[in-house]
């Protein structure tokens, strides 16, 4: 059991490295815990709260992919790639389960040193990506650029929960606080500027720990630097000559499709997908166009329409997505493939609501892994990589884990 242990602290420092490792973590856990289900037989305990959000997550996950499935079916695309991402519901699904089977026999006499461990994992996680970033092209990342970007933004939402731990000792905090810092670096070194948003969370975060519950001052002032910090790189970019972060650039760019009508930008293409999703779902709300469909109207785009047109289009037609989960998802399956979406973000918010009394922190740590959920799709269509779906499981399976480690230790004091 301890080299389990120990095999899944390490596999979890090393998920920034490669994709094919947080897999390995991903099936692992699941085997493990399907493993020990079989040995020891389902539990007649009543759960507590931790396992009861465990269980309401992957309800969830359940409707969430039956919902997918549904709106692959009606296209005949159930074997075929699809906007609602079927393989990243299984993804999220099995994680779940293997988390619902794990918490029930989460036992140790030292479960502070456990969570010191997990935390140390990603904030190691978080290091060994600063070097990726500096050393590495953004082409060269493990993984896309928004998606890896957004899987080191869970991990900071997570250590940035728990600097906020009431009964956290000193190396506990510094390890914490110092995976908050490194993980923003690193955002801003990938020049991710779909990310940049969520490195709001510790700002807002500070503002909401007033609650009783959250009443780390120490942690409240880490997060506050921490956010000022993020702001105050941000705002040097926008006034640096050399736009390190790439801000202007974007600035630049919707200029230019404003003036001369072209969308041969990284930000110009985004706004001609945006317009072009938006008309395909008004013309079939309800259950879409399909996958196929959507790709073909991609691709096609501006031909026949004039020469200037089509070479104002040309790089969108390179692609296979709107770079927008939301109308991404309306255009394949309509709002059945959308509502499926959406739940993921409104049942990470639900789990965190039912940890509110007894897991404070957990609960606002599930808040932030849903707040960049949710922003970091905008610009992206995050589930169309395996990488995304693993990490978002992983994460929601540490704070569970976490979760479970705290009760423990209050039944130790």
């Amino acid at each position: 059991m301890r080299i389990c242990f120990w095999g899944a602290i390490a596999l979890l420092a090393l998920c920034t490295v490669n994709s094919k490792i947080a897999g390995i973590l991903w099936g692992g856990a699941f085997l493990f815990a399907a493993w020990a289900r079989y040995r020891d037989g389902p539990t007649l305990k009543p759960g507590d709260s931790v396992a009861r959000a465990a269980k309401l997550w992957l309800y969830i996950l359940i409707a969430v992919l039956g919902l997918w499935l549904v709106s692959s079916a009606i296209f005949g695309e159930l074997l075929q790639p699809h906007s609602a991402e079927t393989n990243a519901g299984l993804r999220l699904l099995i994680g779940a389960l293997a988390v619902a089977w794990l918490l029930h026999r989460v036992r140790t006499d030292h479960p502070e040193r456990v969570s010191l461990a997990l935390n140390s994992a990603l904030t190691a996680g978080c290091t060994i990506a600063v070097v990726i970033a500096v050393t590495e092209d953004r082409a060269s990342y493990p993984s896309n650029a928004i998606v890896w970007s957004a899987g080191l933004a869970f991990w900071m939402v997570i250590l940035s929960g728990e600097t906020l731990r009431n009964s956290l000792s000193r190396q506990a905090f510094f390890i914490g606080a110092a995976g908050v810092l490194i993980a923003i670096a690193v955002i801003l070194l990938s020049r991710t500027r779909g990310v940049y948003p969520v490195l709001l969370w510790p700002l807002l975060l500070a503002a909401l720990a007033s609650a009783q519950s959250l009443h780390q001052t120490a942690g409240r002032r880490i997060l506050l630097i921490s956010g000022i910090a993020a702001c105050a790189a941000i705002a040097a970019s926008v006034l640096s000559g050399a736009d390190p972060l790439r801000l202007r650039e974007a600035a630049s760019d919707i200029q230019e499709v404003h003036k001369e009508s072209d969308f041969n930008s990284s930000t110009g293409v985004r706004v001609y997908l945006l317009r072009l999703g938006w008309e395909t779902f008004a013309e079939s709300p309800l259950i879409g166009v399909g996958a196929a469909e959507r790709k073909r109207r991609i691709q096609s785009a501006g031909i026949g329409e004039g020469d200037e047109v089509e070479r104002a289009t040309q790089s969108a037609r390179k692609l296979g997505h709107v770079h927008n989960a939301y109308l991404h998802h309306a255009m394949d399956g309509g709002i059945i493939s959308l509502a499926g979406f959406l739940l993921t973000i409104g049942g990470l918010i639900s789990v965190g609501w039912m940890l509110r009394l007894d897991h404070p922190t957990s609960a606002w740590q599930l808040y932030g892994i849903a707040y960049v959920h949710a922003v970091t799709n905008l610009s992206s269509v995050n589930f169309a990589h395996g990488y995304y779906a693993l990490m978002l499981a992983i994460s929601v399976g540490v704070v569970l884990v976490q979760a479970r480690l705290c009760g423990l230790a209050r039944q130790e004091r």
